[in-house]
């Protein structure tokens, strides 16, 4: 295949949602902040096995707001990835007795940028053989410090009065810094 050809082809690929745009290409030109901090996020995470990772194991440690409502909150597993020792993705996953909070906290040059958490709430206990009765899915962009969007479940944008998208992004900044200072000990 010719190499204009083979653009063309990535480029309609990049469009439809199927390509995860590799170093050198770009996302394309319309699409909103938090597509292209998504975009960000793929990238990381298709390349996660070159970097410098990190896995640490904590005891009943609510850190996030979500936890602090869970009954009898159990482990909470940290994975720490650092690019030349940079932080640029945390993983964080917390179980309480009937519940599931998976948090991914995305950082560029050292700035939090993306955080996506997922809850899974189940119909009763794990031991007792509970099955998913509910499923929340989170998305926060940040700029400069500052929440800019929330996307729950990934369609319905969650309007925050200024003060508490500042608050909200504030607690998410105190949430990833709590985290990677428990994963570089």
């Amino acid at each position: 295949m010719g190499q204009p050809l083979m653009e063309k082809i990535k480029l309609l690929i990049v469009c439809i949602g199927l390509w995860i745009p590799t170093q050198g290409m770009t996302v394309p030109s319309d699409s909103t902040e938090l597509d292209k901090a998504l975009a960000i996020a793929l990238q990381t995470d298709a390349s996660i096995n070159k970097f410098d990772i990190i896995q640490k194991v904590i005891f009943k440690t609510p850190i996030e707001e979500e936890t602090q409502q869970f009954a009898k909150l159990g482990t909470s597993l940290i994975d720490a990835v650092y690019n030349e020792n940079k932080i640029i993705k945390l993983t964080v996953q917390s179980e309480g007795e009937s519940e599931i909070l998976v948090s991914e906290y995305y950082f560029r040059e050292g700035q939090l940028y993306l955080v996506v958490k997922e809850l899974s709430i189940y119909d009763k206990p794990f031991d007792q053989g509970g099955r998913m009765h509910q499923q929340k899915k989170f998305q926060y962009y940040l700029q400069n410090g500052k929440l800019q969007t929330c996307v729950y479940n990934n369609a319905l944008n969650v309007d925050y009065s200024q003060s508490e998208s500042n608050n909200k992004g504030d607690r998410l900044i105190q949430e990833s810094m709590a985290y990677t200072e428990l994963a570089s000990k």
